[in-house]
């Protein structure tokens, strides 16, 4: 059987699984170290390339070109290494926090952004929808408006949860643990999925299949 460049990454993938589940399997092991060193190793080294490249073509290629602007997150970047010191002298190390703050405060503005539109419009517009109708039965909209408006009822902690309100909000708690337990089984069964087809890597590489 000639040996492929296909053939033999099949065999390498199959190595390094049989390798990392060796800690599992066994316990802490040089093969297991390897594999883990070897996999950190050759993911730092893409995210390195693909940042410089990111960079390069992003803010070197437009500032060449004439783009003053890109001076600006390139200075901010820059302004991360002086943490790292200027010569010996740690004195401007606190300069370094500015990048840092300048990345969180627009991550966490975008994500609020993004949090807003998915999960509170969008849910609004979900439910804005005829009582009568669904895609299986007549009753699917009407059943979904009160689940929801009973999970509702269930997080409002400012009125005791006794009487109808009680009902409804036990009718919110029954509700959230159904799709709660739903959540976990998908991820369960996708990590099964992930396993199986490990398992098949394994033995196609072992030619058994």
């Amino acid at each position: 059987m000639a040996i492929t460049l296909d053939l033999l990454g099949v065999w390498t993938t199959a190595l390094f699984i049989v390798m990392i589940w060796s800690l599992f399997l066994v316990r802490d092991n040089p093969f297991f170290r390897f594999a883990e060193s070897t996999t950190v190793g050759i993911s730092l080294a893409y995210l390195l390339v693909f940042s410089g490249k990111y960079v390069y073509d992003l803010t070197l290629t437009p500032l060449i070109k004439g783009d003053v602007l890109q001076l600006i997150p390139l200075v901010i970047g820059l302004l991360v290494f002086a943490r790292t010191g200027i010569g010996k002298s740690t004195r401007y190390a606190w300069v370094s926090k500015i990048p840092i703050a300048v990345v969180v405060g627009v991550g966490v503005g975008l994500s609020m952004r993004g949090e807003v539109e998915l999960n509170l419009l969008t849910q609004i517009r979900g439910l804005s929808m005829p009582l009568i109708g669904g895609p299986f039965t007549p009753l699917d909209n009407l059943i979904s408006i009160i689940l929801a408006v009973s999970i509702l009822a269930y997080f409002t902690f400012t009125r005791q949860q006794k009487g109808p309100w009680g009902r409804l909000t036990k009718i919110g708690r029954y509700s959230l643990m159904a799709v709660l337990g739903l959540e976990f089984a998908n991820v369960a069964f996708g990590r099964f999925s992930w396993f199986a087809q490990q398992i098949l890597l394994i033995i196609h590489a072992l030619g058994l299949h």
